[in-house]
């Protein structure tokens, strides 16, 4: 498995020197045309080659304004219609920026599908959990889309996903609550997913269009719509039954958060004006998810807040930090959801709910104090220290504060975890590769694991940590708890994302 892991994350997939046939390519310096896929003169109806050539000439002067929005900006432009010089027909367009060139892919413009403003109302939803709201998002973008299953799931710290919202038509199997290992997306197809709101693979049985160029340096195609796929995940996707499929990122924070991916069982093809569409709503989900995630983390904060308030004032007054700790202990505890609290000094300790045992916090402390960093957080001190011989069946989230040891524990949740398919898949051959190929369900029993520390939490810890550092160094600190401000500017930013919708619909 460690063989698959690493030929997989080395695998150049922005770099496959051909597309899928749903389009054509065009590359463009200065304004010469230096590189085509082999598709373009049947696409573009030109008899000469086009290599060497002005872009106006195959493009008509028209595209003008396309070429000079790409060069304004790195990422995709939004689709434009283009009036082909010879075949005096209409296209459609995206530009973008790689590099030294101009990327032009073009797709045949289909019959137009404008949905209604109303059927995109799931985007903004009002929920209280993300769990409720991603149920509403995978039934929105299906019926908007016509796939046949939409799946949401998100990543773990570990890069494996699971599937935490479903809508899929009724004879179809159910992957809700299953997991899927983080070697069915490696490393680079999440640098692709982070770097792309969307991506289509219209027919998986394709065969790839090559790219011909006057540079023997393959062109990077990280921001291309028409990009060839990794025969590996063709495959992948072959096992699982699906002829087509559109992926949507969700990115929370500049980190792939999850992937609402859509499935078809015949292969599909999406315009590129609604992909444009799929795109925002993609934005406006991830905003969406970052606003319940602050919310979530708010009353946590202003408990905090509260406390620092009453530590640097008493701090201030002369009291000792063990004092402190100790008469505020439960307060402290309560900070983060844990089954116990310890600190530990010195020569003083205390404790408050399911405390460690003395010798399990002297064993732990000898292998948190290997590490140089001031917050620590596992969830299975077993795998974190193999050599420990008994540790605590759990897993902590410690914090060091000049030799002061803060440490909230959480006892191992024992329970079954159902992968689609068995994680470990396996090479043919010591030089083959192979996407796994059962997808059936496959029961794992997880033990000595606790249930996850929240992203706040151990954001939480890390202006815990700071402020008491900052705070018995004599140092003062600004520290700004209230996030209202942020909530209200990240709902600005939905409202802004609701009115560029209505305008991208809109191709009057």
């Amino acid at each position: 498995m460690d063989m698959i892991l690493t030929d997989c994350d080395k695998e150049p997939i922005h770099l496959p020197s051909a597309i899928q046939p749903f389009g054509a390519l065009l590359a463009i310096e200065g304004d010469v045309i230096v590189a085509v896929s082999e598709n373009c003169q049947q696409f573009f109806g030109a008899r000469e080659a086009l290599l060497g050539r002005d872009y106006s000439e195959v493009l008509g002067s028209n595209c003008y304004k396309l070429l000079e929005a790409a060069r304004g900006k790195i990422d995709s432009t939004t689709p434009m219609m283009v009036q082909l010089t010879h075949q005096k027909t209409w296209i459609t367009a995206i530009a973008f920026r790689q590099d030294n060139l101009i990327i032009v892919e073009c797709e045949r413009l289909e019959e137009e599908y404008e949905p209604e403003i109303a059927s995109l109302k799931f985007v903004r939803e009002k929920q209280e959990t993300i769990l409720s709201y991603l149920a509403f998002v995978a039934e929105g973008v299906r019926k908007l889309t016509g796939y046949n299953r939409v799946i949401i799931y998100e990543f773990a710290d570990d890069w494996h996903g699971e599937v935490i919202a479903e809508s899929k038509s009724a004879d179809l199997r159910s992957f809700y609550g299953h997991h899927f290992p983080a070697t069915d997306i490696p490393e680079p197809a999440r640098r692709l997913f982070t770097s792309n709101w969307v991506r289509m693979i219209a027919d998986v049985d394709y065969a790839p269009v090559h790219i011909r160029s006057s540079d023997v340096k393959p062109i990077d195609l990280t921001l291309s719509a028409l990009r060839s796929v990794s025969p590996i995940h063709l495959q992948y996707l072959q096992n699982m039954e699906v002829a087509a499929s559109l992926t949507l990122s969700i990115i929370c924070n500049g980190r792939l958060w999850g992937l609402i991916a859509c499935h078809h069982l015949e292969p599909k093809y999406l315009p590129a004006h609604l992909r444009a569409v799929c795109a925002l709503i993609a934005k406006m989900v991830s905003a969406r998810v970052t606003a319940i995630e602050v919310e979530d983390s708010a009353s946590a904060r202003s408990k905090l807040f509260n406390f620092i308030l009453s530590l640097k004032k008493q701090l201030a007054q002369g009291e000792s930090l063990n004092d402190l700790v100790s008469s505020d202990k439960h307060d402290l505890w309560k900070l983060i959801a844990s089954d116990g609290f310890d600190f530990i000094a010195k020569d003083f300790s205390t404790s408050t709910g399911h405390g460690l045992e003395p010798q399990q916090l002297k064993e732990l402390l000898k292998h948190l104090s290997t590490s140089d960093q001031p917050v620590l957080h596992f969830t299975n001190l077993s795998n974190a220290f193999p050599q420990w011989s008994n540790p605590y069946s759990g897993g902590v989230l410690a914090i060091s504060v000049n030799q002061n040891w803060f440490i909230w524990n959480k006892k191992e949740l024992v329970r079954s975890i159902t992968w689609a398919g068995h994680p470990d898949k396996t090479a043919n051959s010591p030089n083959q590769l192979s996407p796994r190929t059962s997808f059936a369900a496959w029961q794992e029993q997880v033990k000595d694991t606790c249930s996850a520390w929240q992203p706040y939490e151990i954001e939480l810890a890390r202006e815990l940590e700071k402020v008491v550092a900052s705070t018995c160094s004599g140092k003062e600190m600004a520290f700004e708890p209230d996030r209202n401000e942020y909530l209200n500017r990240l709902n600005h930013a939905i409202d802004d994302d609701v009115n560029s919708l209505k305008e991208q619909i809109d191709f009057s």
